[in-house]
């Protein structure tokens, strides 16, 4: 299925999602894959500078062309078009913000400690070098909202439990790393 509307040449269109190295605001020109993949995670979404902001609803794999006289969205294994398209004066992005929220539903405000820093690398050894991030921290009067233990220190892939090996006394390790630095795990 395929659905199609006329735009002029001096149209922006602003969000579409990721889409990997592509760092342009204004997606007028692009082409849209409507399917993930690693850094390439598309929302069919966007607010034009002509004063509308479109939600494409589907779940199939398609496209979005944005091309300079018509935008075109393709679902390729569907025969329903659905979308919602809502308006505010041109310029007024907050107003379209809402709408298009108020269609599509609104996040939860986030807690405050998520607000903040959040530090993270690849890989921590151990929890010894945990503690002492955590110690660097606060004798460096930095502050962090959060302090990340990624995938590498499971102790099986897909299994988000700590290798007890590396990683002793995790309650200790959560209570001594807040008492330093207030931040989350």
């Amino acid at each position: 299925a395929s659905f199609s509307f006329s735009t002029t040449p001096d149209e922006q269109i602003y969000g579409t999602g990721t889409q990997g190295d592509d760092h342009l605001v204004n997606k007028k020109g692009q082409v849209i894959d409507l399917i993930n993949f690693n850094t390439h995670i598309p929302t069919p979404v966007f607010m034009s500078s002509k004063g509308y902001g479109f939600v494409f609803n589907s779940a199939a794999q398609g496209r979005i062309e944005f091309s300079q006289l018509r935008n075109r969205y393709t679902a390729e294994s569907t025969t329903v078009i659905d979308y919602v398209l809502v308006g505010a004066p041109e310029g007024d992005y907050d107003g379209l913000q809402r709408k298009l929220t108020a269609a599509t539903g609104r996040a939860p405000e986030p807690p405050a400690w998520s607000l903040g820093y959040l530090h993270s690398k690849l890989r921590y050894e151990n929890q010894t070098e945990f503690i002492q991030l955590a110690q660097k921290f606060h004798d460096l009067d930095i502050p962090v909202s959060m302090l990340v233990i990624d995938y590498q220190s499971w102790a099986y892939q897909g299994d988000w439990g700590l290798d007890p090996a590396l990683w002793p006394n995790v309650s200790y390790m959560a209570e001594r790393v807040k008492d330093l630095t207030g931040a989350e795990i």
